[in-house]
């Protein structure tokens, strides 16, 4: 797990073959359709983290632009690692000694 404070950096670095995939977890309005234009024009999925369709309309609000990105070989599998941890995130609040919302979650 690689966290950057230049989104868009993460989505050059996908595009490129760098990683191999990103969890945008409500990501800012301003980076995503950059960094999706760059992911798709080199190939990758993009997904909500559902698995289902990902809404790449502009102007969503944030609890709808959290999305998952990669090679199409490995989206399913990176889907279900986001569907795991988000399974037991209730567990990982119950042990962290501080507000996770205040870490962003």
């Amino acid at each position: 797990m690689l966290q950057l404070w230049a989104p868009l950096l993460s989505w050059v670095m996908l595009a490129r073959g760098d990683i191999d995939g990103i969890v945008g977890y409500r990501p800012e309005a301003v980076d995503l359709p950059a960094g999706m234009l760059l992911a798709v024009e080199a190939g990758m999925a993009v997904r909500a983290l559902d698995g289902g369709r990902f809404d790449d309309r502009y102007g969503c609000p944030a609890d709808r632009r959290s999305c998952v990105a990669g090679p199409p070989e490995t989206i399913d599998r990176l889907v279900k690692l986001v569907t795991a941890a988000q399974w037991i995130e209730p567990q990982v609040r119950q042990l962290t000694p501080i507000g996770l919302a205040t870490v962003g979650w």
